[in-house]
């Protein structure tokens, strides 16, 4: 008995193309150059901040500092529109202990996109507030992963 020759059997994929793309980005793109530039600058600033960080706070102090700068940060990422985690009170003692006393911690919240801000509380009162003006998720993450690598060595 004979069957019938199936149609696909017959069929030659076209030469060059394929379901995957294996190709490499052209480093001399210039688009890419484009976007790759200022991350690499941001990188390098968040990191040597870091180090300088780990510099300026006693060993004993460091796991805690770079602790709550995770936290802080990693708030801003989980609850994006909940401002309590985009404004923090400088007066507050925590604050004030692990972020306000040291220049390259402010260093790193300023990189993300923090800034000094004057807010008036419910009854007028005026304090000063480490405000995110720069809602930026990418460099959320990549200060995330940077703190978080930190922390594990």
């Amino acid at each position: 008995m004979r069957s019938e020759p199936d149609p696909d059997d017959d069929m030659v994929a076209p030469q060059g193309i394929s379901g995957r793309q294996d190709v490499e980005p052209d480093p001399d793109d210039q688009e890419l150059q484009r976007i790759q530039d200022p991350v690499a600058v941001v990188c390098g600033r968040l990191q040597k901040a870091i180090e300088m960080l780990r510099s300026e706070v006693h060993p004993s102090e460091a796991a805690t500092v770079l602790q709550t700068l995770f936290k802080i940060i990693r708030n801003v990422i989980e609850h994006p529109d909940e401002i309590k985690f985009k404004r923090l009170r400088k007066a507050n003692p925590r604050i004030q202990r692990d972020v306000v006393n040291y220049k390259a911690a402010l260093e790193i919240l300023t990189l993300i996109g923090f800034n000094e801000d004057i807010v008036l509380d419910e009854i007028g009162k005026a304090e000063t507030y480490l405000v995110l003006k720069r809602n930026d998720p990418g460099l959320l993450w990549l200060a995330k992963s940077s703190l978080e690598t930190c922390i594990a060595y």
